[in-house]
């Protein structure tokens, strides 16, 4: 009897860590800690990839295409965006408020699809809901003013959706919005320094619009916060266009600390679980205080951080290599390259990425990154 109880909680030891988590300060997962290597997909089909049935017409066979050539250079995650500017899903009313997922409601089960892919090849995959990089559609923009159309969204489709997606091993994690810092109203001072955008100003950012920063936080607590209440487990991260927008050093600000969140949208369960910070040079240099010249230790993060955009076409002179193994070796919980496609500014080719893949494939020094070659159960 005591031998059978031995066993099962030996079992139970082995599986209870199946799903990504963060402990102790790190991305862990089969009780190990673990290192996010690999791309951007970002889309085949810009806003267009999952839902109203395009998945199996036109875009699923190159999107799982990508997680096996991922999976084959040694790489072991990805980040896919799904509605993007709003255009397309979720779907709307005649009033502006979101009334599904989508008009054919296939998003879900294309998305169920799209994770077995991932899961039958140890690759996870972290699911990007918007994008704050370009100008944002008139349904889009209100949902970032109006709560009461944001609770529809949340009650009709996100909830709905994370729900259903909640049993996917393969699943890493959700992230509410792609680099905020677009569209927010920079250089604008407020008695709160969560909501005072005075430090971004001459930045860069706003280059797609301008709204409150505290908009943009509460439209990210408030969602982050339902995806959480519909799966405990699932983790959530952000990414920032520049490591400007999450750190407090080098005379940065860091607006989504919980605080700043909870602050803006209220609820307490709305916080992000790793940081991701996006890193490009301005003609051939990154600024002083970008991931990739300086230690992750340097930002003073009481979380994870992953380098979630960088490329060698848009950098500083290195190899992809070099970038790769700075993120592994400098106290990175991750790197994800741009982007698999190769299209758009600073994209770098599927083959130039794979060489970064390629450099950290089989690679397990739990004092550095961690494991890459994961195994999911």
């Amino acid at each position: 009897m005591i031998s059978i109880v031995l066993f099962v909680v030996a079992l139970g030891g082995a599986t209870c860590q199946q799903f990504l988590d963060v402990q102790n300060g790190q991305l862990r997962l089969n009780g190990e800690k673990v290192f996010m290597s690999g791309m951007n997909i970002a889309w085949q089909n810009y806003g267009r990839d999952f839902g109203n049935g395009q998945y199996d017409c036109c875009t699923g066979n190159a999107l799982e295409d990508y997680i096996v050539r991922i999976k084959a250079e040694g790489g072991n995650s990805l980040r896919i965006w799904v509605h993007c500017d709003g255009g397309y899903t979720p779907e709307f009313d005649g009033n502006g408020y979101v009334v599904g997922t989508d008009a054919q409601n296939t998003m879900t089960s294309d998305l169920a699809q799209f994770l077995d892919v991932a899961y039958a090849n140890n690759v996870l995959v972290f699911i990007v809901l918007w994008n704050g990089a370009t100008t944002p559609t008139s349904r889009y923009r209100d949902l970032i003013y109006d709560d009461s159309k944001l609770q529809t969204y949340i009650d009709q489709a996100l909830v709905p959706m994370v729900s259903a997606l909640s049993g996917k091993v393969a699943l890493g994690g959700w992230e509410v919005m792609n680099e905020p810092e677009g569209i927010v109203s920079a250089g604008v001072s407020d008695g709160n320094p969560c909501f005072d955008t005075q430090p971004l100003a001459g930045s860069g950012a706003g280059w797609a619009d301008s709204i409150p920063m505290q908009r943009l936080q509460s439209f990210i607590n408030k969602q982050t916060a339902a995806i959480k209440r519909a799966d405990p487990k699932v983790i959530v991260t952000l990414g920032s266009w520049s490591e400007r927008a999450q750190t407090d050093q080098f005379g940065w600000r860091n607006y989504y600390t919980d605080n700043c969140l909870i602050d803006a949208g209220g609820d307490s369960l709305g916080v992000i679980d790793f940081y991701q910070m996006h890193t490009y040079a301005w003609e051939g240099a990154y600024t002083s205080s970008s991931p990739l010249l300086v230690p992750n230790s340097q930002y003073n993060l009481d979380k994870p951080n992953n380098i979630g955009e960088f490329s060698q076409s848009g950098g500083d002179g290195r190899s992809i290599t070099d970038q790769f193994d700075w993120a592994y070796t400098q106290g990175y919980c991750g790197a994800w390259s741009w982007q698999a496609n190769g299209g758009g500014d600073n994209a770098d080719s599927f083959a130039t990425q794979a060489q970064g893949l390629n450099h950290l494939r089989g690679r397990n020094d739990q004092n550095a990154g961690g494991r890459i070659d994961i195994i999911l159960q």
